[in-house]
């Protein structure tokens, strides 16, 4: 009894004398650090918001930490990374990849299917024979490219694929190459928009990013970095935006053996590719026991697919492209 009273008190006087949790203290609680596959320790809760879109990180600081959980990849892409491929560079340093710009070129374990340009009509379908096939589909899209994101039916197509349990990804904001003269403040906009949007959409800030066209260098890639992203490339072509008829890019996956590892690039906006492509290419991957993976468990140390998890957003006035850069133009 006297043990107890004793504790009693001791927990009261400990309240008293420390001092309270504050708010800030709280958000550091909320902000995870990607160290390892299996540990995740605290980080500067700034170091975190640095990495956001002034909107964004506007609107998590009006939050309370119980709405969001920040992401803090440890280990980002360095210029001393080994990449995959060679050829001609657009700056001295750049190594390429498939003859494209320099990132991460393939999968460290397993096949993860990737999809760029949308959303697009068909973004919920695909979605769900990925589902049925009890595998991952990884989305690179853009906010004004083949459509406006805000538009509702590329909303609801994107929420619930995204509930499915989808992953989402940058592919820039309207398609435009980045190594075409492009300004750092210019990039901001086309990977800050795309975050905005995402997180209004789905409650999502991406961390990995597809630059368009696959061009970039490592002046761009090191700068990407920088915002929190990892670059994301592809170490096999379906070949659905050059020309590929649907039988030739179901000859692309019917290539592939069980054990091998493919990081495959795919097209949402090609019908054929939701039609017929991606039924048979699920359907193989099924039969070779290798499921296409999300790509935070495909990609060297298993990173973070996003840097900040929260609430999806309610359809306001901010929800259009109007005023955003053009399909095609910075």
């Amino acid at each position: 009894m006297q043990l107890s009273i004793l504790s009693t008190s001791l927990a009261l006087l400990l309240t008293t004398l420390l001092p309270s949790t504050s708010l800030a203290s709280q958000h550091e609680a909320h902000v995870r650090h990607e160290l390892t596959p299996a540990k995740r320790a605290l980080v500067n809760r700034e170091d975190a918001l640095a990495q956001l879109s002034p909107a964004v990180r506007a609107d998590i600081e009006s939050r309370d930490p119980s709405e969001y959980t920040l992401y803090l990849n440890h280990e980002l892409q360095a210029r001393g990374e080994r990449f995959v491929g060679g050829g001609p560079a657009h700056d001295a340093t750049a190594t390429w990849i498939n003859g494209h710009g320099p990132g991460i070129g393939n999968c460290a374990s397993g096949v993860s299917i990737t999809l760029d340009d949308g959303p697009y009509t068909w973004h919920e379908d695909i979605s769900k024979k990925f589902t049925a096939a009890n595998m991952t589909a990884n989305y690179f899209v853009n906010g004004y490219n083949y459509g406006c994101i805000y538009d509702p039916v590329n909303v609801a197509g994107l929420r619930r694929a995204h509930a499915l349990g989808h992953h989402h990804f940058s592919h820039t904001w309207s398609h435009v190459n980045l190594t075409s003269g492009l300004t750092f403040d210019q990039i901001d906009k086309q990977i800050f928009l795309v975050e905005d949007a995402l997180w209004k959409i789905l409650g999502v800030v991406p961390a990995f990013i597809r630059p368009p066209y696959g061009e970039s260098n490592q002046t761009i890639v090191n700068y990407l970095n920088s915002k929190g992203y990892k670059v994301v490339m592809w170490d096999t072509d379906s070949g659905d935006a050059g020309g590929n008829t649907t039988t030739q890019s179901n000859a692309v996956y019917r290539n592939f053996k069980s054990g091998e590892r493919h990081l495959v690039l795919n097209h949402e906006v090609k019908k054929g590719t939701a039609d017929v492509v991606i039924p048979y290419a699920l359907k193989h991957l099924k039969k070779i026991g290798q499921p296409s993976l999300g790509l935070d468990r495909c990609l060297k140390g298993r990173p973070s697919p996003y840097k900040a998890v929260g609430k999806k957003g309610t359809r306001d006035a901010t929800w259009t492209c109007a005023g955003t850069p053009a399909p095609g133009r910075a």
